[in-house]
């Protein structure tokens, strides 16, 4: 999955040409999946022959008409998308194998990118939990460590020790992330006015067929 850093990233971007009413509840949704405590906070579902996806349409009929008037839910909602685009860069184009060295030198990537990604795209540490947060239908429905993840996530705009070299997830691969995803989540954005969508959750599965 992409770093927090990245997520924000592809918002700050999305902002500079979509009208969002509430960039800060934006900016926890897009982050706050990756704070559930259990894997249904990603909305993953198996097929019978073995891949496995994010199904944005379960997310869209349980939180739909919220997303279009909440963006702690968008956020989410868009979280959830960019993942998908993320594993099918690094999966089926590239075919890299999540083994756990795989996963801890991608880890390693990120945090060594941090400074330059929250340079390039201007971000600032300023996500914080947002009032009455536990009432949201959401964090009722789904355990979350949300207090905890926003202040680890603090940590990430500390610059690193080392600078490279990288051996999973480079600078450029970050930046073509970056790119394709805000590209394809302003496509979404429209499409969910529209009450419609251009995400195939199935077609971008991952794993064995």
């Amino acid at each position: 999955m992409p770093s927090r850093i990245l997520h924000l990233a592809v918002s700050a971007l999305l902002e500079k040409t979509y009208p969002f009413r509430d960039p800060a509840r934006l900016h926890v949704g897009v982050v706050m999946p990756d704070a559930c405590l259990t894997r249904e906070g990603h909305f993953r579902v198996h097929y019978q022959d073995g891949r496995r996806t994010y199904a944005l349409s379960a997310f869209r009929v349980r939180y739909g008409d919220r997303m279009l008037r909440d963006e702690l839910y968008l956020g989410y909602y868009l979280h959830l998308a960019e993942d998908l685009i993320h594993r099918q860069m690094l999966y089926g184009e590239r075919g890299y194998v999540p083994t756990e060295e795989y996963v801890r030198a991608l880890h390693r990537d990120y945090a060594m990118l941090n400074p330059k990604i929250i340079a390039e795209y201007g971000l600032t540490d300023d996500v914080r939990l947002p009032d009455g947060w536990e009432e949201e239908p959401i964090a009722e429905a789904l355990p979350f460590r949300l207090p905890e993840f926003l202040d680890e996530m603090r940590g990430d705009f500390r610059i690193p020790q080392s600078y490279g070299p990288f051996t999973v997830f480079t600078p450029a691969l970050a930046d073509e992330f970056i790119r394709r995803a805000a590209d394809a989540m302003l496509l979404e954005l429209d499409a969910l006015q529209e009450g419609g969508t251009t995400i195939d959750e199935e077609d971008l599965a991952w794993g064995t067929r």
